[in-house]
């Protein structure tokens, strides 16, 4: 494989994105486009895609997000709710002030490029990012098998929680 490059998600990206979740997820877990199109709305510093030859071969999206509750997986409007507002004009202090953690919502590598480091690589994107934003904790809701890929970067299982209608688990870890 070629060099590979992260860059920002752009909503051009979107079908693209979309077509990755589709082939990769069992359908309990593939959100509609509009999901994506808020996340990236929301907090689009943090909603990167992986590109080689010109090709998006992985993305992720991530944001600053409350400990302990599993972003809801295909509610359209769950970053529209009183309290949230758009984070493009919060500065870094007032997002501690909503939210205590970092979240990936999504991590996804397209199939024929697992294996390749891709997705570690988007880890330690979102690692750095949230270091820089003063963020102790990232969480996430591990699915579909993937604790032991997860485990690799220091993430524990803080409980069982059901999601898209299956077991799944919230997981986090603390940076040092």
């Amino acid at each position: 494989m070629s060099k590979f490059s992260i860059r920002r998600i752009r909503k051009e990206d979107l079908s693209i994105i979309y077509d990755i979740q589709v082939r990769s997820y069992d359908s309990r877990y593939v959100e509609e486009k509009d999901n994506f199109l808020e996340i990236i709305s929301f907090y689009e510093e943090g909603c990167l895609c992986v590109e080689t030859n010109g090709i998006i071969i992985a993305y992720v999206l991530s944001f600053p997000w409350i400990r302990g509750i599993p972003a809801p997986l295909t509610d359209k409007k769950f970053f529209m709710i009183e309290n949230f507002k758009d984070l493009k004009d919060t500065n870094d202090n007032d997002i501690h002030k909503i939210f205590d953690c970092y979240y990936i919502h999504d991590l996804c590598v397209s199939p024929e490029y697992r294996s390749m480091k891709v997705g570690k690589s988007l880890f330690e994107s979102v690692i750095s990012l949230a270091r820089q934003k003063n963020f102790k904790i990232i969480s996430l809701t591990s699915v579909q098998g993937s604790r032991p890929f997860l485990e690799q970067f220091g993430f524990y299982t803080v409980k069982e929680v059901d999601y898209g209608g299956s077991t799944a688990y919230l997981m986090e870890t603390v940076l040092q």
